[in-house]
């Protein structure tokens, strides 16, 4: 396989079948790296670090067009007797009502600031909104880097993680000139290469990797969302606000629950606003929010739907939030780290592999693992030795980065 700077990616590790793209820089990350891996590791499976958590108000950073201060959480880790300074990181939150209060991130951040660091958490509003504003994602992270720059307790410059939607928006701000020289590292979690390929996944289950063909039940929570974004700027389908509302209350429902898309609670929910649309709006209705598993109707009908979704959403998205669309070429002068889970049900892994292609930096590692789910971590895999080995090595080379 071949970046955009025509090098050979080397194809490893074996066992996973999986590309860890970019200059290979080793396979021994430093001693500090697997400690503060160790660190967040005893966090996430046995919480009880001595943290200082605080609301705050970040002013808007110079280059930002917002003018009203952003909402944040700082987390700090704050173990007696420890003088000196900490690493900082920057934690983008995705698209989902909770934003940065949920139960997911509030894990994760607690984890990565186990590890004896300061962890700033924005707040992006128009996320918390299931709006897009991908041109938001800089004011954000800007604000976050300010704060810690001027936060004597931080050493070094900061790392940056985005996770789901906020993974390759976060890559993206990286390689802006207001952050160039500002960010230690960049890591996304369950990015994104492209709006037509993840339309056509998120209704089919279906993606194509090596030449062959993979199937899963997919997560419609993406779905609904794009098409509460979307749709109104169809003319064909401008004046359907019923059916728009609805597809919206869905995403809506699901994120304030953390419910999952295709349990007994959000099935229950789905089928009674389906109830409620006239007939004129359940055969679109049904096909962003399926009552039946997507794979046991495959058929070349809905494929071509599927195709001429993504085509149209693709388009309108690239009109309506042109930074949704990420350059073809993303050159960076950080380590970038891109981790996605093997079974993600709402964005495949192919996804980060696209993105990966598009990346020019001085380190680039990708990770493919069933330690994760969507940007979190996922339940026990059956091969867990190697998997488990996999991970951590991945952590312990972004953990190394800031400071």
């Amino acid at each position: 396989m071949q970046g955009v700077d025509g090098r050979d990616r080397p194809l490893t590790p074996p066992w996973l079948d999986q590309p860890r793209l970019g200059p290979s820089f080793g396979y021994d990350s430093p001693v500090i790296g697997y400690t503060r891996a160790a660190h967040f590791v005893r966090e996430w499976t046995k919480p009880g670090a001595s943290l200082e958590v605080r609301e705050l108000q970040l002013a808007p950073a110079p280059e930002s067009e917002r003018d009203e201060p952003l909402a944040a959480t700082r987390y700090h880790h704050a173990p007696r007797g420890r003088r000196g300074g900490r690493p900082g990181w920057i934690l983008l939150h995705g698209l989902a009502s909770p934003g940065r209060h949920h139960p997911s991130l509030i894990k994760l951040a607690r984890a990565v600031a186990a590890t004896g660091a300061t962890v700033m958490v924005p707040e992006v509003p128009e996320w918390t909104r299931l709006q897009f504003a991908p041109h938001r994602t800089g004011d954000a992270v800007l604000a976050a880097l300010a704060a810690l720059e001027a936060d004597p307790r931080v050493d070094g410059r900061p790392g940056l993680m985005g996770f789901s939607f906020g993974g390759a928006q976060a890559v993206r701000v990286a390689s802006e000139p207001a952050a160039r020289g500002r960010l230690a590292s960049v890591t996304s979690f369950g990015g994104y290469k492209g709006l037509e390929s993840a339309t056509e996944f998120m209704m089919t289950g279906r993606f194509e990797h090596r030449g062959r063909d993979h199937s899963l039940l997919p997560d419609s929570y993406g779905l609904w969302v794009l098409a509460a974004n979307y749709m109104p700027h169809l003319a064909d389908y401008a004046e359907r606000r019923v059916l728009i509302d609805a597809l919206r209350d869905l995403a809506q429902y699901c994120g304030d629950h953390n419910l999952e898309t295709w349990g007994p609670q959000m099935r229950a929910y789905l089928e009674a606003r389906r109830a409620e649309l006239d007939p004129e709006h359940l055969p679109l209705f049904d096909l962003f929010a399926p009552v039946l598993d997507p794979r046991a109707r495959d058929s070349p009908e809905l494929r071509r739907r599927a195709r001429e979704w993504g085509a149209r959403i693709g388009t309108v998205g690239r009109r309506v939030d042109p930074f949704l669309t990420l350059p073809d070429r993303l050159e960076l002068d950080i380590p970038v780290f891109l981790m996605h889970g093997r079974d993600d049900t709402l964005s495949p892994f192919t996804e980060t592999l696209g993105l990966a292609e598009r990346i020019v930096a001085p380190r680039l590692e990708v990770t493919v693992t069933a330690m994760l789910a969507h940007s979190a971590t996922e339940g026990l895999p059956d091969d867990l030795a190697r998997e488990a080995w996999a991970f951590l090595r991945a952590l312990s080379l972004v953990m190394a980065t800031p400071g």
